[in-house]
């Protein structure tokens, strides 16, 4: 029998991979940005060998430098509340989803991670709610199609 938490965790863990490589990327990308990102790279590196206590330090520490634009403080947030996910800290998780939307409204993963967690407190109608709108942000959206799913 599979163990559905299993495969939600592993499929979590590969979803944030790509996340924080692509996060990393678009941060490097952005040249018209004058922040200071080196500590959010750490957190990306960090989490990338596996080490999610140093990956939540070093993403805290970049959202305290207080030199981050809004989009890319949602992005941290984001990434910080995946990291706190994989270590169980479900509450943290949600509050730093909800701090990357209250910023980023329009961040489609931040709903769908924040639905997941959801699910771990079975509040099903809310992670539905969340998965519903970000489908609605980005109807192509797959992994929120998913989620919806397994919810």
């Amino acid at each position: 029998m599979i163990d559905l938490r299993t495969l939600l965790e592993s499929s979590v863990r590969k979803y944030l991979t790509v996340l924080a490589i692509l996060t990393s990327t678009a941060l490097t990308w952005n040249a018209a940005a004058a922040e200071d990102l080196s500590l959010c790279r750490l957190g990306a590196e960090a989490m990338e060998r596996g080490d999610f206590h140093a990956a939540v330090e070093n993403m805290t520490l970049c959202l305290e430098t207080g030199e981050l634009s809004p989009a890319t403080m949602a992005a941290a947030y984001n990434l910080r509340g995946g990291f706190s996910y994989i270590l169980g800290e479900y509450d943290r998780a949600i509050e730093d989803y909800s701090r990357a939307i209250d910023l980023d409204p329009d961040l489609a993963s931040a709903y769908s991670n924040r639905g997941v967690a959801l699910v771990d407190f079975r509040e099903f109608r809310r992670a539905i709610d969340d998965f519903d709108h970000a489908i609605e942000i980005d109807p192509d959206y797959a992994m929120a199609f998913n989620n919806r799913g397994n919810s």
